[in-house]
């Protein structure tokens, strides 16, 4: 197998992976069809779950690599005089080598 050929083993193996997690979290959740949540970088993002406070989403690129994105967190902090700040929610993305091991929420 080539490195093209490789690539594209690696990138329909996570998306196997991923649509099949989407799925699932959509049919406890309800709600939309099998379309990407977001888009990012050239990496379309799934929602898998979600908490109290944090929405979760895994994709891959054309290359293969896995990513997962997190958005969620916001909420509100005391600054020096006592007085409550509120935060808009943080997100993140980070490259994994593979989705097990990673916490990424619930239905």
């Amino acid at each position: 197998m080539n490195t093209r050929e490789t690539r594209a083993t690696a990138r329909a193996a996570a998306m196997k992976e991923i649509m099949a997690w989407h799925q699932e979290f959509m049919r406890h959740r309800g709600g939309r069809d099998g379309r990407p949540d977001v888009q990012e970088d050239g990496v379309e993002f799934y929602q898998v779950g979600r908490n109290a406070s944090h929405n979760f989403f895994v994709g891959v690129d054309m290359e293969g690599r896995k990513f997962v994105r997190t958005v969620g967190g916001g909420g509100c902090d005391e600054d020096a005089d006592g007085r409550l700040v509120w935060y808009e929610d943080k997100e993140s993305v980070y490259e994994v080598v593979g989705f097990d091991g990673h916490y990424l929420g619930h239905y």
